[in-house]
């Protein structure tokens, strides 16, 4: 006579594996942000030359994201990845490698760090993608431009002029301004003052905080939700930049936004666009 066996159902093992496996796979996507720049230094970044001309075809490199999930870096991050390739960080205080950087940076609407002395401790040379040379804060992720290391030019460079002629009266410039009603606030006019051609008017801070009271209006604040998403809303499809009022930490610091839409403190002297809105009430 036969005798029956009770047999452990065996699809327990293989849910039991598959649900490891999603773990193992939602976790894994979970890190996949963070894991690209564990080590910076190993990082595979896009490379992108230029042979500058004016140098004698002197190598200058742009350190590019490579892909969605790129790396970017602090300014001595960025300095160190340069030494460690044997190559310096593109420096801001020679006109020729300022001319390489913004061949660079400029037709790809990104920003870089430049090497170079600053007004004060705590700030670092930026090139913005407009190729203005801003002093911000050296803690940003950013992208940067490395240059073949070289004996020094023998004629002085001769620094760059950061604001055009058509900036020589800022309140009549003719500005591209650009509207939003804001819907959490009931339609509240926000309004982007752009360049309007090759020659923009771009300001320092107060004078931005002017332009907006002449015309009635207060420069957007950083201390403000509904009005950081407004301006956010303004500045990153267009990929600039934008002054915001608010106390800082420390006089001689002013709010920006970054054409990602994170709000920095930095020198309140730089030529950037600035958004203004209609005062309340």
């Amino acid at each position: 006579m036969a005798t029956s066996r009770s047999l452990a159902p065996c699809h327990r093992p293989a849910t039991t594996a598959a649900t490891l496996l999603l773990f193992l796979a939602l976790l894994g996507t979970s890190l996949r942000v963070s894991r690209a720049c564990v080590d910076p230094s190993t990082y595979p970044y896009k490379k992108i030359e230029y042979r500058n001309p004016a140098e004698r075809g002197r190598l200058y490199i742009l350190y590019d994201i490579n892909g969605p999930d790129g790396c970017l870096n602090d300014f001595k991050t960025a300095r160190d990845i340069c030494a460690k390739d044997k190559l310096e960080l593109a420096p801001q205080d020679d006109s020729k490698s300022l001319a390489a950087v913004r061949q660079l940076v400029t037709s790809r609407r990104v920003t870089s760090w430049l090497d170079g002395k600053t007004s004060e401790p705590g700030l670092c040379h930026l090139m913005s993608q407009e190729g203005f040379v801003h002093e911000q804060g050296c803690n940003q992720p950013v992208r940067f431009v490395c240059r073949a290391v070289a004996a020094p030019a023998s004629a002085p460079p001769s620094p760059p002029s950061q604001l055009s002629q058509a900036c020589v009266d800022p309140f009549t410039y003719a500005y591209k301004k650009i509207e939003y009603r804001n819907p959490a606030e009931r339609g509240r006019l926000y309004i982007l003052y752009d360049i309007n051609g090759p020659d923009g008017c771009l300001n320092d801070f107060k004078t931005a905080k002017d332009i907006c009271a002449k015309h009635k209006l207060e420069l957007a604040p950083q201390d403000d939700s509904k009005s950081l998403a407004a301006v956010r809303q303004l500045v990153t499809s267009r990929r600039v930049t934008s002054w915001l009022d608010g106390k800082t930490s420390e006089p001689g610091l002013c709010h920006l936004m970054s054409q990602e839409g994170f709000v920095h403190e930095q020198g309140c002297n730089q030529p950037v666009r600035f958004v203004c809105r209609e005062a309340a009430a």
